[in-house]
C-alpha cells in the first residue's frame, strides 16, 4: 500500500510539474526569443513557476493542510536551491557545452525537476502523510 501511496504522490506531481513547466519553459522561450538574457529569463520563470506550483502541489499534489507559512518558507527554500542548481547546470551546457540556449534548458530542468520532487516529497510537505494519517484516525 506504500508503493501506491508515492505512485499517487509521483503522477500528481509529474501532472502538476508537467502543466507548470510547459507553461512556464513557455515563458523563458518567448523571453528568450524578445532578447531578455537567458538567466533573466531564468528567473523569471521560476518567480512564476514558484507561485504557481506551491498551489497546486501543496492542495492536490501532496494534500498538505499544515499551517501554509512554513511549507512556504520550505518551499521558497527549495527553489532557491533548485535555481541555482539549474542556473549552474544551464550555464554549463550553454557556455562550456556550447548547446543552444532552449535544448540546454530542457536537460538542466530534467535534473532540477528530480531535485525538485525529492525535497518537496521529503522535506517542504513532510508532514502530510502524519495530517492524513490524524484525520483518519480521528474519524473512528
Amino acid at each position: 500500500m506504500k508503493i501506491s501511496g508515492e505512485f499517487k504522490h509521483l503522477a500528481r506531481f509529474v501532472i502538476v510539474g508537467g502543466v507548470n513547466t510547459a507553461l512556464t519553459y513557455a515563458l523563458y522561450a518567448g523571453l528568450v526569443w524578445y532578447g531578455i538574457h537567458y538567466l533573466l529569463a531564468l528567473t523569471i520563470e521560476y518567480a512564476v513557476g514558484i507561485l504557481a506550483g506551491f498551489i497546486a502541489n501543496r492542495q492536490w499534489t501532496f494534500a498538505n493542510r499544515d499551517r501554509m507559512g512554513p511549507a512556504l518558507f520550505r518551499y521558497i527554500a527549495t527553489y532557491c536551491i533548485v535555481y541555482v542548481l539549474n542556473a549552474v547546470l544551464l550555464t554549463f551546457f550553454v557556455e562550456l557545452a556550447d548547446m543552444n540556449k532552449l535544448l540546454a534548458q530542457l536537460f538542466a530542468l530534467g535534473i532540477a525537476t528530480l531535485a525538485s520532487y525529492i525535497a518537496q516529497r521529503w522535506w517542504v510537505f513532510r508532514n502530510a502523510e502524519r495530517s492524513r494519517y490524524s484525520e483518519r484516525s480521528g474519524d473512528q
